[in-house]
């Protein structure tokens, strides 16, 4: 179980299954999600490796579980994989919980798993965690041009990286300025104003 201010993040067991297929299934969360989804057997699979190339986690609030990070194509040897953010229950959607979900990832994946760097991808229109990502923090990799199809035409998903050399830095940096959330940094500090604005 990792801790963050607001939410934990547990591993999924099999009991979270019905779970991961609702809010897959779920029209809304599918659009923002690229319509990426998890079959049945690939989750049962996925929860059942031992040296796992893949983890699986429930954000929950409480006792409530409100979505999951999905952290995948993980090659252990070179310190690197990817990783994505579904919040399945709308009605805590706007409410800043990717903010802590990100913040507390980062710091489990950098610190703990001593993670190099760490990629993810989000569809063009998926405005919210676009801004919460470049405000804090990732670098814009690449685009992956027309890459998903939806409402009659083709859209771009954009491609993202965090690395722990920048993020260790910026927590040293934050600490000796007392700052709370180092996590959220970027190469100019002006960059920082607005962050909890509209994610």
């Amino acid at each position: 179980m990792i801790k963050g201010e607001t939410l934990i993040l547990r591993r999924a067991v099999r009991a979270d299954i019905p779970r991961f297929l609702k809010w897959q299934t779920d029209e809304e969360v599918s659009y923002l999600s690229g319509g990426r989804f998890i079959p049945q057997e690939d989750l049962e699979r996925k929860l059942s490796q031992p040296f796992p190339e893949s983890l699986l986690f429930i954000i929950q609030i409480k006792e409530r579980p409100i979505g999951y990070l999905s952290f995948y194509n993980i090659r252990w040897k070179d310190r690197i994989g990817e990783f994505g953010v579904v919040i399945g229950e709308k009605d805590c959607w706007n409410k800043l919980y990717g903010l802590d979900v990100y913040a507390t990832f980062l710091d489990y994946a950098f610190n703990t798993l001593n993670m190099h760097k760490l990629y993810g991808t989000v569809v063009e229109y998926n405005e919210r965690p676009i801004r919460l990502i470049e405000k804090g923090g990732g670098n814009k990799e690449g685009i992956l041009k027309e890459y998903i199809f939806k409402d009659g035409r083709y859209y771009d998903m954009y491609m993202y990286s965090f690395s722990q050399k920048e993020y260790l830095e910026a927590k040293e940096k934050a600490s000796k300025e007392g700052l709370k959330k180092f996590w959220l940094w970027r190469k100019k500090d002006d960059q920082n104003k607005g962050i909890d604005k509209g994610v």
